[in-house]
């Protein structure tokens, strides 16, 4: 669960932080569970990182950290001031990172016999023990790029190749576990860590990575998706996921993004960043309305060299499927529709029927607070990054 603390009471509120490749979301929420009690956002603020190069690297991540003090400063001003008023007890931080700062895998542990053996609770604690510190070579790895591990969790138990939930008292000859590892960039996990203790020294600080939380909720919501694509379009990078069995095998990240986009249209175009970034709103009617021939091809080139990014990102996974058809996508609202037809056709193969793109929104998950506290918080970071500070009610 994301929030330790009991729920229903008017003193505890919860500090949400999320952190993008080019931006920091910040919100003060109170998080109820019922149909009278709605989570409500009291208070929140997003921080642009003032990124001076197009590609993702040391210089991006030290300008993500001078964003995550100036929105902590705005936060010990305006968001403590909001709690001080309202009443309320800072008694939680919920933190998702997203690519590049953050990497997510999956990796199976298995467990075999000749003969049948009995399945208990001491079996599978031993097993999952046992990945756990088989993982550990992976951990140095990823700490020789800066990243340290944030959590390893069990998802999914298999006998004789059936998915169980009550794996406990049954007979199998092979036991398989699949796990799922965080990991974040370590600077980045020092620094909000620090911020937090120094600003709310008593609560209870808990950090995620964002397709994680976003996969989780897929899971809870979609349970019947057994196969599909997730997409994350934040400022400065692209993170896609591939859920296979319902499980997400892997997860890659491009360093492009809304922004880098916004550049480089400006650049090709000749036009203002401002109005490079109104340009992604338009529809295909209103591009030729408003940009020359030469213009439009350009335009065409630089999506196209987008998804040539992504196919060729694809294919470092070593997954020769042809993409799922179902995609959720979640990017900025004001840039939905122009990322969800760039996808539509993405890894196409011939005589296949194009994606069907889904955005991941509230709305997909039917406006619910679901009974998982981690899902509240990813449904309040989507209507966060819609721009929408509203109190959500339950259908």
């Amino acid at each position: 669960m994301l929030f330790s603390r009991a729920r229903n009471t008017d003193t505890n509120g919860t500090l949400l932080i999320d952190i993008g490749s080019g931006s920091i979301g910040m919100a003060l929420v109170l998080v109820e569970q019922t149909p009278e009690r709605p989570t409500e956002v009291l208070w929140s603020h997003r921080e642009y990182a003032l990124l001076r190069k197009s590609t993702v690297g040391k210089n991006t991540l030290k300008d993500i950290d001078t964003a995550l003090f100036n929105a902590f400063l705005e936060f010990t001003t305006a968001g403590q001031q909001k709690a001080a008023e309202k009443g309320i007890e800072i008694s939680n931080v919920a933190i998702t990172v997203s690519a590049p700062w953050a990497h997510t895998s999956t990796r199976n542990a298995l467990y075999e016999k000749e003969t049948a053996f009995a399945v208990d609770d001491e079996l599978i604690e031993t097993l999952t023990k046992s990945a756990k510190s088989v993982d550990t070579e992976t951990s140095s790895k990823l700490e020789d790029i800066g990243l340290s591990v944030i959590s390893t969790s069990l998802i999914e138990v298999r006998l004789n190749d059936y998915v169980t939930k009550t794996p406990s008292g049954k007979v199998a000859s092979q036991v398989m576990l699949t796990l799922i590892t965080s990991a974040i960039a370590e600077k980045l996990r020092a620094t909000v860590t620090e911020l937090c203790e120094k600003s709310i020294p008593t609560a209870n600080i808990q950090i995620y990575s964002f397709i994680d939380i976003l996969y989780r909720t897929l899971r809870h919501h979609k349970p019947y998706t057994s196969e599909a694509c997730i997409i994350d379009i934040t400022d400065e990078a692209t993170e896609l996921g591939i859920i296979r069995d319902d499980i997400l095998r892997h997860a890659v990240v491009a360093t492009s993004g809304i922004q880098t986009l916004v550049r480089t249209i400006s650049e090709e175009l000749k036009i203002p960043t401002g109005e490079a970034v109104a340009l992604l709103r338009l529809s295909s009617t209103e591009l030729k309305e408003q940009y020359s021939e030469k213009q439009i091809v350009a335009l065409v080139h630089i999506c196209e060299a987008y998804k040539g990014a992504l196919t060729e990102l694809l294919e470092t996974t070593g997954d020769d499927l042809r993409l799922p058809p179902t995609v959720f996508l979640h990017t900025d609202a004001e840039t939905n529709a122009f990322f969800a037809e760039l996808i539509h056709d993405l890894r196409k193969t011939e005589g296949s029927t194009a994606h069907h793109v889904l955005i991941a929104s509230a709305e997909l998950f039917g406006g619910v607070i679901p009974d998982d506290s981690a899902l509240s918080a990813l449904l309040y970071f989507m209507q966060h990054k819609l721009g929408t500070d509203v109190v959500q009610t339950p259908v």
